[in-house]
C-alpha cells in the first residue's frame, strides 16, 4: 500500500500547506491532526452517508484528464457546454464502493468541471437487480446530462465524458475505443502492464490514491477546513439520495 499519510506530510510542509503533525489512513476516511486548521477527517463513506463535520474526499478533482477538459473550457477553445454525455461502468473499489458513489462522483464532476453550473433535476431510472442506472439531469442554465452508470467486475473500467458546446465537442474518450487508452504499454511474456505515472512527486502511486492525496493538499490550500467542499456534498446529496429510488427530484 501507498505511503499516504507520509506524502501528505512531506507535501503539506514542502509547500507551506498546513502545520501536519498527524495522518491517519482508514478504510474509509483520512484523518489529518493539524496546528493551524484542527482537526479534519476526510471521508469516502458515501454509501452510508458523511458524519457531521467530515470532508468529502473526491479525488476525481485533481484527475488530469478532467482537469484538462475543464481547461478546454477555460481557456474558451470551446466554448458554450450545451450537453453531456457521461458512461461510467465502475470496478467496486476503494473509492467506488457503489452506485451512490458514482452518481455522486459524475454529479460533482459535471458541476465542478465538465460544465461549471449547479444540477438542480435529476430524473433516474434504477434497475432491481442491478447496481445499475440511467439519468436525465439538467443544470440551472438548462444544460442537459445524460448518465448511464453501474459498478460491476469488469477487467476495465468503461469510461466516456463527452461535452457537446456550440463550438466544437470534448471528449475524455476517442471516438473508435471502446475502453480506456494509457500512455504506455509494456508487453512481456507473462501479460501485458500499463503505466499512468504523469506525477513525479507520486510516482508509482495507483491512480485513484494519487488524485486522493492531491484533492487533500488542494484542500488545505484553501484554509477553510473543508467548509467549501463540504457545503457541495450537502448540497449534490439532496439529489442524489432520492435518485437512487427512481423517478423524478428536483
Amino acid at each position: 500500500m501507498p505511503d499516504i499519510a507520509g506524502k501528505i506530510r512531506e507535501l503539506s510542509e514542502k509547500y507551506a500547506l498546513a502545520q501536519v503533525t498527524d495522518v491517519k489512513v482508514g478504510e474509509k476516511e483520512v484523518v489529518l491532526e493539524t496546528k493551524d486548521q484542527g482537526k479534519i477527517v476526510f471521508s469516502w463513506n458515501f454509501e452510508e452517508g458523511l458524519k457531521a463535520g467530515e470532508v468529502p474526499l473526491y479525488p476525481w478533482r485533481a484527475r488530469r484528464g478532467y482537469l484538462e477538459m475543464a481547461n478546454l473550457l477555460k481557456a474558451g477553445t470551446v466554448e458554450v457546454p450545451l450537453a453531456i454525455r457521461v458512461k461510467n461502468v465502475q470496478r467496486a473499489g476503494r473509492y467506488t464502493a457503489g452506485l451512490k458513489s458514482v452518481l455522486l462522483r459524475e454529479i460533482d464532476l459535471s458541476e465542478q468541471l465538465l460544465c461549471g453550473d449547479r444540477m438542480i433535476r435529476v430524473f433516474s431510472d434504477v434497475s432491481e437487480k442491478l447496481p445499475y442506472m440511467n439519468a436525465l439531469c439538467a443544470t440551472e442554465k438548462g444544460i442537459k446530462i445524460s448518465m448511464e452508470l453501474g459498478v460491476t467486475d469488469t477487467r476495465e473500467p468503461v469510461e466516456l465524458h463527452e461535452v457537446v458546446c456550440r463550438s466544437g465537442i470534448i471528449t475524455d474518450t476517442s471516438a473508435d475505443t471502446q475502453v480506456r487508452q494509457y500512455p504506455i504499454y509494456l508487453y512481456k511474456k507473462d501479460g501485458e502492464e500499463v503505466s499512468i505515472d504523469t506525477d513525479y512527486e507520486l510516482y508509482d502511486f495507483p491512480e485513484d490514491d494519487r488524485d486522493a492525496v492531491r484533492f487533500i493538499l488542494k484542500t488545505l490550500s484553501q484554509k477553510d477546513g473543508g467548509k467549501a467542499v463540504r457545503a457541495d456534498y450537502d448540497r449534490q446529496m439532496k439529489l442524489a439520495a432520492p435518485a437512487m429510488k427512481g423517478g423524478m427530484c428536483e
